[in-house]
């Protein structure tokens, strides 16, 4: 009965059963007896009737249900919608009550005397219905776009292994760049990043973390470059119904580039474990219950670019990417008051494909823009995700849909500031009507250099001849002494080299040493040769002092004897007419000496 019985006779029930074997009475409506009798009346006059009572929905007896203390079985079953109270006449330890109700619904049956015979053999069955577990699995609904996300960002931060100017490093030798822009400057750096998602009406979420990247490996002979990088991201989601899905991220990954004739290609696989926060909400209770567990986490992303030099300081960039993950999140249970939510163990596989166009420029003041447009196309792997929510199904699919695409547009600025590059992304992309606004700032530091491996050949040993089927044991000890033999000359060469190592060491500070003595030493020289040089201008300068102090001297003295003058004056006089006296004899004699002779 889904609708309503009645009796219209006053000595009728509305349902009479009599000596039936086996009867079955599924209600979920009204039964009501008239006046008052009651709904159900129940009799046996010796045959067991074994009577079952099915109550479904919201079912109502009015007048209550006799028993006649027969056999009777009352199921409640699990589509009961309604609190439910019955009066129950005259049963006994016969009566069976068969549950099959949820864990939180509850029943009862009272021991009373309710129709006045002197027995306590009738009750009141109360049946109560426990709330019902208002739990919406959003955070699991949006797990594959939260993965993705968060590989974004990653994958994002690694391709900058520049590590200088976006899109303007190269693989190829500087010599042999075509542009100054196209400079070698894979160094390792660290760069720090941070995101913003909103999805409108649902959760707004962010991304923080840093990247460190090692030394560069220049394969000598190929333009590849290797980078192995660790990163740490710290993921949050906040959704608007009171769910929380996020955590920590620790990453390890390995970087391939490879150049050619303005052609790039890279190749990057990462592997990384979550420690990741669940909380799930009950919108009845306003309860949550979170809960942490480790997760492990996968992903590829593989990159294709071609660079047009469009002119100096410009070029333009077409490229197209693909990206796969892999996430595995393990069971859990979440205990609420009204029910326990369970989420069955899951591996979230997704695929991401894109295509982007960009312009870069480099403006004056060490500046770069670059805008971008580009679209993508996202798949998620996995069918549904099994939860059960007070022992109903209530599984989800990943986003709401199966494949989800959209656009994005923004654009990126950089500024360099003594080695330490500033950087700014400001984009906004739609998928499917989900909004993604992206207001990311980094951090870049460059340090350190290259480092460049080539392939060696391997020093060639002693090999043991493998034809033949059976082994010489002798052959095999002569064999192992000449590796033996070998490993000792190879240890004593190394020995050598390390003892004139030590005395090229100690030869070079030796050199180091005379050296330095040998410039203390012209220092001193130097030093020595000034003094001599101070001291015979002293020396010059006393002299001409003293001579200057007795000319001095001399010229008062001689001022100071006038009469001394005059005699020197007379004695002059005095001494010139002598001479020119007995200059004037002289000549006479001479004279009168010739005139004789002449005479003779």
């Amino acid at each position: 009965n889904s609708g309503t019985i009645r009796s219209v006779d006053d000595n009728l029930a509305g349902i009479y059963v009599e000596d039936v074997a086996n009867a079955t009475i599924i209600n979920s409506g009204t039964i009501q007896g008239h006046g008052t009798r009651r709904a159900i009346n129940i009799q046996d006059h010796g045959t067991e009737t074994g009577t079952t009572i099915k109550l479904s929905g919201a079912p109502i007896f009015t007048n209550g249900i006799e028993l006649g203390k027969t056999v009777t079985n009352i199921v409640l079953q699990s589509d009961i919608t309604a609190n439910v109270t019955v009066n129950i006449y005259n049963y006994d330890s016969d009566l069976t009550i068969t549950n099959q109700m949820a864990s939180n619904d509850t029943y009862s049956i009272t021991e009373e005397d309710l129709d006045s015979d002197g027995e306590s053999d009738d009750g009141i069955l109360t049946i109560l219905l426990g709330e019902d577990l208002g739990v919406t699995q959003t955070n699991q609904k949006y797990r594959a776009e939260n993965v993705l996300t968060k590989l974004r960002g990653l994958f994002s931060a690694s391709h900058y292994v520049g590590g200088k100017w976006p899109d303007y490093c190269t693989t190829v030798d500087s010599e042999k760049a075509d542009s100054e822009l196209d400079e070698v400057c894979n160094q390792r750096f660290a760069k720090v990043f941070h995101s913003y998602q909103t999805r409108d009406g649902i959760y707004d979420g962010t991304i923080s973390g840093a990247v460190g990247v090692l030394s560069p490996i220049n394969w000598k002979g190929f333009p590849i470059t290797s980078n192995i990088f660790v990163g740490y991201a710290d993921q949050k989601g906040d959704f608007n119904n009171g769910e929380y899905l996020g955590g920590d991220n620790y990453v390890l990954g390995f970087k391939n580039i490879y150049e050619r004739k303005g052609f790039r290609a890279s190749f990057t696989p990462i592997i990384g474990i979550n420690d990741l926060g669940v909380t799930d909400y009950d919108t009845d209770e306003s309860q949550n219950i979170s809960t942490d567990f480790l997760s492990e986490f996968a992903a590829v992303n593989g990159k294709i670019k071609k660079k047009v030099i469009t002119g100096e300081n410009r070029s333009l960039s077409i490229s197209v990417e693909g990206t796969y993950g892999v996430q595995k999140f393990p069971k859990y249970i979440s205990k609420f008051t009204n029910g326990d939510l369970t989420v069955d163990e899951s591996i979230e596989q997704l695929l991401s494909g894109g295509f982007e166009v960009s312009y870069i420029e480099n403006l004056p003041g060490n500046f770069v823009i670059k805008p971008y447009f580009g679209v993508n196309l996202n798949r998620n792997l996995n069918d549904q995700i099994k939860i059960t929510s007070d022992s109903n199904n209530t599984n989800v699919t990943n986003s709401g849909q199966e494949t989800w695409s959209g656009y994005y547009a923004g654009v990126n600025f950089t500024k360099e500031v003594k080695g330490t590059d500033f950087d700014l992304d400001l984009m906004y992309g739609n998928e499917d009507g989900l909004i993604n606004q992206i207001a990311a700032i980094s951090l870049t530091k460059s340090f350190g250099k290259a480092k460049t491996v080539a392939f060696k050949k391997q020093p060639d040993f002693p090999k043991v001849d493998e034809s033949l089927t059976t082994q010489d044991y002798e052959k095999d000890i002569i064999e192992l002494k000449k590796l033996r033999n070998l490993n000792k000359k190879l240890k004593a060469e190394n020995t050598a080299l390390k003892a004139q190592n030590e005395k090229m060491k100690l030869f070079a500070e030796k050199t180091l040493q005379q050296n330095k003595a040998k410039e203390k030493l012209v220092v001193e020289l130097l030093k020595e040769n000034e003094k001599l040089k101070l001291h015979n201008q002293i020396f010059k300068n006393r002299i001409l002092e003293n001579e200057n102090a007795q000319l001095k001297q001399s010229i008062e003295h001689d001022s100071n004897k006038p009469k001394d003058k005059f005699a020197l004056i007379v004695f002059l006089i005095i001494y010139i007419l002598t001479v020119l006296g007995l200059t004037s004899f002289v000549a006479s004699i001479y004279n009168r000496i010739r005139f004789r002779m002449a005479t003779n």
